[in-house]
C-alpha cells in the first residue's frame, strides 16, 4: 500500500503515525488514509474539470469514480489544471 502513496502523502503519514500511540498503527489506519487521499483528489480532479468547462464522458466519469489510486488520480488532476483536451487528462 505504501509503494503507491506519493512521497508527500507518506511524509505525512509517518508525521500522523507518530502523534498516536503504536498499537493504533495498522494496515485499516493506513487504508483509511490512502482511502481519503484518494477522495480528496476525485474530487479535486473533478472541480477542476468543471470550472474548465469540460463535459466528462460517462465512461470518464465512471473511470475516475472506480479509480482508488491516490497516485492516478492526483496526476490526472494536475493534468486537468493545464490540460488544453479532456482526453490529454486521461492520457
Amino acid at each position: 500500500m505504501a509503494k503507491r502513496l506519493s512521497e508527500a502523502a507518506k511524509r505525512e503519514l509517518e508525521t500522523l503515525m507518530t502523534m498516536i500511540e503504536p498499537e493504533r498503527h495498522s494496515i485499516v489506519a493506513v487504508t483509511n488514509y490512502a482511502a481519503g487521499q484518494a477522495e480528496t483528489f476525485r474530487k479535486m480532479l473533478l472541480f477542476t474539470v468543471e470550472h474548465r468547462g469540460f463535459a466528462l464522458t460517462a465512461e470518464m466519469r465512471a473511470q475516475i469514480a472506480e479509480c482508488a489510486d491516490p497516485e492516478k488520480l492526483e496526476v490526472w488532476a494536475q493534468r486537468a489544471i493545464s490540460a488544453e483536451r479532456l482526453e490529454d487528462i486521461f492520457r
